[in-house]
């Protein structure tokens, strides 16, 4: 049995609300979203590949960890831009809005990210993620502290 285009968008839209959940400081919605096999690959914004189940549960504990500090100071709203799916893989194509409150200043910018999921054990889990680095809306900056 495979899932359905509507259980792909679904879980794409899981993937953002997890990520409010990483900049609340709680990575255990984040991690749920994984695949537990150990082929998941992530690139993060800063360019690091990461390889392996052990490697994204290091990750995403420590993006929450720092970002328990100054909860909810990154906001993420995620755009799909398009969905492909076959029998058993998604690959979802996102323009992700992103705002960061930097004491009484917003920063407004916007990432290009690709997610893919696998049809797994009656579920989509996903197994790579490439985030590009977020650029300011109106110059191009990288933000080094950002975890997506």
């Amino acid at each position: 049995m495979t899932g359905t285009y509507e259980d792909a968008e679904a879980i794409s839209q899981s993937f953002y609300q997890a990520v409010q959940q990483v900049m609340h400081g709680n990575a255990v919605p984040m991690l749920a979203l994984w695949s537990e096999q150990d082929d998941v690959t992530y690139c993060d914004p800063q360019g690091n590949a990461h390889k392996g189940h052990t490697s994204l549960v290091v990750y995403w504990q420590r993006a929450a960890q720092l970002n328990s500090t100054e909860p909810g100071s990154i906001s993420v709203q995620a755009e799909l831009i398009m969905l492909q799916r076959s029998q058993d893989m998604a690959c979802a194509f996102m323009a992700e809005h992103i705002q960061i409150r930097d004491k009484d200043q917003l920063h407004r910018m916007k990432a290009m990210a690709t997610n893919i999921y696998r049809y797994e054990g009656q579920q989509w889990k996903m197994i790579h993620r490439h985030s590009g680095s977020p650029t300011l809306k109106t110059q191009a900056a990288r933000i080094d502290n950002s975890y997506l």
